[in-house]
C-alpha cells in the first residue's frame, strides 16, 4: 500500500501534485462537516431522553439563550431541524467531493496516456524492434484505464473515507475514550488482519490479470495482422484456443479479486452487530439506565451509520490497489521516462519538406560499416564498405537474414551504424543532419503500410488531416 502510494506519487507531474492537494483539502472539508454532523445529534437525543436538560445542562442553556427558545419541545424541534440540514449538506459536499474526484481521475487518465504515447514515439527505431507493438497498445489503454480505476480511484477513496472515520473517531474518543478505542480497535483490527492475512492472494491476482490482458492483446494482433496466414493455414481454431486460454485467466483473476474484496464485509456484520450490543450493555451499566444512556446510544448508532461504510470502504478499496500494484508498476518506467527532458516531438517529413535537404549529388558511401542489433552478440553487418554512385539504379540481393534489409534501414537513418559511417558526398551523416537527409529520401517497403484514411491522406503520412495542401498532393 505504502509502496504504491510512492509510486503514484512519483508518476505526478507538479501541476498534478498541486491538483492532490486541492482535492485532499476538499475531502478535509468534508471530514470536519460529516463530523459537525455526527456531534450535532448528540443535543437532539439528550433533549429526547431527558427534556429537563435544557434547564440543567449548560450547552443546552447557552443554546436556548441564544435562540430564544425556551421549550423543551421547540429546542428538540430545532437541534432536529440542524441535524437535518447539517447532514443534506454534508451529503451535497459529498456529492462535489465524489465529481472532483472522478474529474482529477479522469484528467489523469488523458494526461498520462498522452505522455505515454509521447515517450513511446520519442524512442529510435531500435526501441521497437524488441517490443511488441500489441504489449505497448496494452500499456497505453487498458493498464493505464486499470491504474486510474483501480488504483488512483481508489487512493482517494481511501483517503475520503479515512478522514471521515479520523473525524468521527476523534470525536467518540472525547465523549467516552475506553469505548471509542475499543470499539475502532475491534472494527479496524478486524479489516486490517483480514486485509494482510489476503493481500499475497490479491496481488497473486492482480499479476495474473496483467499478464493475461497482455496476451489477449498479443493474440489478437497476431491474428488479425497475420489474417491472410491465418486463412491459408488454416490456425483459426488454434488462435481462437489461444484467446479462450488467456481470456478464462484473465476472468478468473477479475472474479477472485472482487470476491475478496467483497465476502469479508458479509463476515463484519457479524462483528458490528454483536459489537453494537456489547455497546448499548455498556452505556446502560455506566450511564445509569436507558433514559441517560439514549444520547450515547443513538451517538454511536449514527457514528456507526457514518463509520461503518467508511471501514469497508476502506478495505475495498485497499484490495483493488492490491490488485493493480502489478500494472502500477509497469506504468512506472514510461511515466518517469516522460517526466525527464526529451526532445520536442518532430514534425512529419512531408511539412518539412520546403526546409533544407542533404541532397545527393554525387555518391553514397558505406565505409567499414558495422552493425549488431542490441543484444545480439553477432554484428549482422561486419565491416561493409562499398559506393553507391548518384542517379544510379542498385539492387540489393542475399540470402534470409544477410542483412539485405537491415542496410535499407541504415540507409534511411532507422537505424545508426555500431561501427564505421555512412558519408553522403563524402560526409559523414550524423544526428544534427539525419532530419535534412531523411527529408531527401523517398521510400517504399518491401511490406506497404496503408493507413485508414484516404488516398490523399495516406500520401501526406503524418500531417493532420486540416493540414494537408490538396494542391501539393
Amino acid at each position: 500500500m505504502i509502496e504504491s502510494v510512492r509510486q503514484l506519487y512519483a508518476m505526478l507531474s507538479p501541476s498534478e501534485k498541486r491538483g492532490a492537494l486541492k482535492l485532499l483539502f476538499l475531502m478535509g472539508a468534508l471530514a470536519l462537516l460529516e463530523d459537525t454532523g455526527v456531534a450535532s445529534i448528540l443535543p437532539f437525543l439528550a433533549i429526547l431522553s431527558s427534556p429537563e436538560l435544557i434547564e440543567t445542562n449548560s450547552a443546552l442553556a447557552t443554546l436556548s439563550a441564544l435562540t430564544g427558545v425556551t421549550s423543551a419541545d421547540q429546542l428538540m424541534l430545532l437541534t432536529g431541524t440542524m441535524v437535518f440540514f447539517l447532514v443534506v449538506f454534508a451529503l451535497v459536499l459529498q456529492a462535489l467531493v465524489v465529481w472532483a474526484q472522478f474529474r482529477y481521475a479522469g484528467n489523469l487518465m488523458h494526461s498520462w496516456s498522452c505522455r505515454i504515447v509521447e515517450t513511446y514515439l520519442r524512442q529510435p527505431y531500435e526501441w521497437f524492434l524488441a517490443r511488441h507493438s500489441s504489449e505497448l497498445s496494452a500499456t497505453t489503454i487498458n493498464e493505464v484505464n486499470q491504474v486510474i480505476y483501480h488504483a488512483v480511484l481508489p487512493l482517494l477513496m481511501i483517503a475520503s473515507n479515512a478522514l471521515v472515520a479520523l473525524a468521527v473517531f476523534v470525536f467518540l474518543l472525547i465523549i467516552d475514550p475506553l469505548l471509542a478505542t475499543t470499539t475502532v480497535f475491534v472494527l479496524a483490527g478486524a479489516y486490517w488482519a483480514t486485509y494482510r492475512f489476503l493481500r499475497g492472494r490479491i496481488v497473486r491476482a492482480g499479476d495474473s490479470w496483467l499478464e493475461s490482458n497482455q496476451g489477449r492483446y498479443h493474440v489478437l494482433a497476431e491474428a488479425f495482422t497475420g489474417i491472410k496466414e491465418v486463412k491459408v493455414l488454416h490456425a483459426e481454431k488454434s488462435f481462437a484456443a489461444q484467446f479462450e486460454s488467456v481470456s478464462r485467466r484473465m476472468c478468473d483473476a477479475m472474479i477472485w479479486s472482487k470476491v475478496i474484496g467483497q465476502v469479508p464485509s458479509i463476515a463484519m456484520q457479524a462483528i458490528v452487530f454483536g459489537g453494537m450490543l456489547l455497546v448499548v450493555l455498556y452505556v446502560l451499566a455506566t450511564r445509569g439506565g436507558f433514559s441517560a444512556g439514549l444520547p450515547i446510544i443513538g451517538l454511536y448508532a449514527f457514528a456507526g451509520y457514518k463509520m461503518m461504510p467508511a471501514l469497508q470502504r476502506i478495505y475495498v478499496h485497499l484490495a483493488e490497489m492490491e490488485f493493480s500494484s502489478v500494472a502500477l508498476a509497469s506504468l512506472k518506467g514510461p511515466l518517469r521516462f516522460a517526466k525527464e527532458p526529451q526532445r520536442e516531438l518532430q514534425t512529419s517529413n512531408v511539412e518539412r519538406a520546403a526546409g533544407a535537404r542533404v541532397r545527393l549529388k554525387k555518391q553514397l558511401e558505406f565505409r567499414d560499416l558495422v552493425y549488431r542489433y542490441p543484444g545480439s552478440g553477432l554484428p549482422t553487418l561486419k565491416h561493409m564498405s562499398f559506393t553507391i554512385p548518384a542517379g544510379s539504379k542498385v539492387g540489393i540481393v542475399g540470402a534470409t537474414g544477410s542483412g539485405k534489409t537491415t542496410t535499407v534501414d541504415l540507409i534511411l537513418g532507422l537505424l545508426r551504424p555500431s561501427a564505421g559511417s555512412i558519408l553522403v558526398d563524402g560526409r559523414e551523416i550524423d544526428e544534427a543532419q539525419l532530419r535534412s537527409w531523411q527529408a531527401s529520401i523517398g521510400y517504399v517497403p518491401q511490406t506497404i503500410f496503408l493507413a485508414d484514411t484516404s488516398l490523399a491522406g495516406n500520401i501526406a503520412f503524418g500531417v493532420p488531416q486540416e493540414a494537408i495542401d490538396q494542391d501539393r498532393v
